[in-house]
């Protein structure tokens, strides 16, 4: 029997890996590893455009209806099985563009996070200071 569930819990499954991501870069930025984080951080990116270009949801939901529709119609063809195929499809492939739409917006809260530590790293990063021979500047050095 066809799971409806399977395409959505893989999708949660892999916003929970990134998510989970999200945390250690956080760790690490609280103990003072930037290199660390900014290693991470980078393959939270990839991360996050490898699910953004995965919009195969609708369509896997869409043959899962459609095989629901097609199980549970009774009697004829015509007026059982294709009636109920064609509309347990469309609304396996309206409740998978809705289950898309709600995974795109939580990208692109990760997304807004993952920059927002970006910005925090790049503030926090030492900055490199010159020696104080350098900044002593000696009227008699010049020439």
């Amino acid at each position: 029997m066809a799971d409806l569930q399977k395409p959505i819990r893989q999708m949660e499954q892999r916003l929970g890996e990134v998510s989970r991501e999200i945390l250690r870069i956080e760790a690490h930025l609280r103990r003072g590893e930037s290199r660390a984080a900014g290693a991470r951080i980078a393959g939270a990116r990839d991360q996050l455009r490898s699910l953004r270009g995965e919009s195969d949801t609708p369509l896997q939901l869409l043959v899962v209806g459609s095989q629901l529709g097609l199980l549970s119609g009774g009697g004829s063809w015509l007026r059982g099985r294709l009636p109920a195929a064609l509309l347990c499809g469309v609304g396996g492939w309206m409740y998978g563009q809705s289950i898309l739409a709600d995974h795109q917006r939580e990208l692109e809260q990760l997304s807004g996070h993952l920059d927002y530590l970006e910005d925090h790293l790049s503030a926090s990063a030492p900055v490199e200071r010159s020696t104080p021979a350098e900044t002593t500047s000696d009227p008699t050095a010049r020439g």
